[in-house]
């Protein structure tokens, strides 16, 4: 059986990273069971969708070429391969993670509710970090 397994990274680096962070409401929450005949690696394992509201959009790399972030999360349904199904709906998180080459908005464990502290203070500090901090593997707008 796997299991989850992250590494400690630090917050500055978790921020030079992500493609994205947003502030974000949850929808819906849907579970999607895997279909082996798909070659989509999301149809491959059991997924949990969120519908979600940007409400708050912290951090957006330049890969999205000036798109909207779109307003549906995957992550593994199972806890062992580092998913996230516990969201609620209607509470809301800061998320964050890497935007895949497919442009979907995958989270998992290790990275995904890395800021989801307290939400007032996190969102100062991300706010700060997009002013001061040279990250030079992400390119924000």
């Amino acid at each position: 059986m796997e299991r989850c397994y992250c590494s400690y990274i630090p917050d500055f680096i978790s921020f030079c990273s992500a493609d994205w962070i947003s502030h974000v409401k949850i929808n819906n929450k849907m579970v999607q069971q895997k279909n082996s005949s798909s070659t989509d690696m999301y149809d491959m394992i059991d997924t949990v969708r969120y519908s979600v509201d940007h409400k708050n959009i912290l951090k957006k790399s330049n890969k999205f070429n000036n798109r909207d972030l779109p307003n549906v999360i995957v992550t593994p349904l199972d806890f062992n391969s580092c998913g996230l199904s516990w969201l609620r709906e209607d509470d809301e998180y800061i998320l964050m993670s890497q935007m895949y080459f497919d442009k979907v908005l995958y989270i998992i464990y290790c990275d995904g509710l890395k800021f989801d502290g307290d939400k007032k203070e996190s969102i100062e500090k991300i706010k700060l970090w997009n002013d001061t901090i040279p990250c030079p593997l992400s390119e924000i707008i």
